[in-house]
């Protein structure tokens, strides 16, 4: 365990799994103290677990009351929740002329919105003791996708603005917002991980390093860049994808 983060508060959203759990060891190795919010139960070795869904407010607010009341005021704010309908069973997310408005506003609402509350009541802290170091998750996907998720790319596209938004309007304050763009990643939401034979084959060779993601690769990044060693960097949008962008 290294000390680059010692006496830090984090809260991590979206942290039963994939990256949001990742990213709950990471910033622990780093000495951090982590909350792991989610709205299902989550075994990621976090100091306090905390129900949410990122969606209602009153549920932020409640949560992020209690980190504080049993954590402290918070330093870090990574909000990784999301959701994405990729077409199987009953939701699919596109083409436009068959989406349904429940998948859109469902997406939205996790991803967008969800984002923008837990920043919101997460600042009051930081806006205090003029430092902080948020991070959102975007995706590569917020830039470049293929069909079926138009409501997925648009929240994510979003979630980038929100990052540059946030890093001009509270960098004077001495609180720096990034945002991290992961590319297929081994995580539960990932459809390039659930395939197999010939499609996942096609998938890799489309991925300079040949291999798809694994939640770490993402964890250790945002660990950086709430960490001093970016202290420099406000506003980014760094693309985590092995290359797949360039290809």
């Amino acid at each position: 365990m290294t000390t680059a983060l010692a006496g830090r508060v984090a809260v991590v959203t979206g942290a039963a799994s994939g990256i949001g759990s990742a990213t709950v060891a990471a910033l622990r190795a780093d000495g951090a103290v982590v909350a792991a919010l989610d709205i299902a139960a989550t075994d990621a070795p976090a100091d306090l677990f905390v129900p949410c869904d990122v969606a209602e407010e009153a549920s932020v607010q409640a949560a992020l009351q209690r980190v504080r009341e049993e954590l402290g005021p918070i330093d870090i704010v990574h909000a990784n929740a999301g959701v994405c309908f990729n077409g199987e069973g009953e939701a699919q997310d596109g083409p436009a002329h068959e989406l349904e408005l429940e998948v859109w506003s469902r997406t939205l609402a996790v991803n967008l919105t969800g984002a923008y509350l837990t920043v919101k009541h997460g600042l009051r802290d930081m806006l205090e003791r003029r430092s902080g170091a948020v991070v959102l998750t975007a995706s590569v996907g917020g830039a470049s996708f293929g069909t079926r998720h138009l409501a997925y790319s648009s929240s994510k596209a979003g979630v980038v603005g929100m990052a540059r938004s946030l890093a001009r309007e509270y960098g004077p304050a001495g609180i720096r917002t990034n945002a991290v763009c992961p590319g297929p990643v081994r995580t539960p939401l990932s459809v390039m991980a659930r395939s197999s034979g010939e499609e996942y084959d096609e998938w890799i060779e489309g991925i300079p390093l040949r291999r798809i993601g694994e939640p770490d690769d993402i964890g250790r990044v945002v660990a950086f860049l709430v960490s001093d060693a970016a202290g420099y960097l406000n506003g980014a949008s760094i693309v985590v994808d092995g290359g797949m962008t360039i290809a």
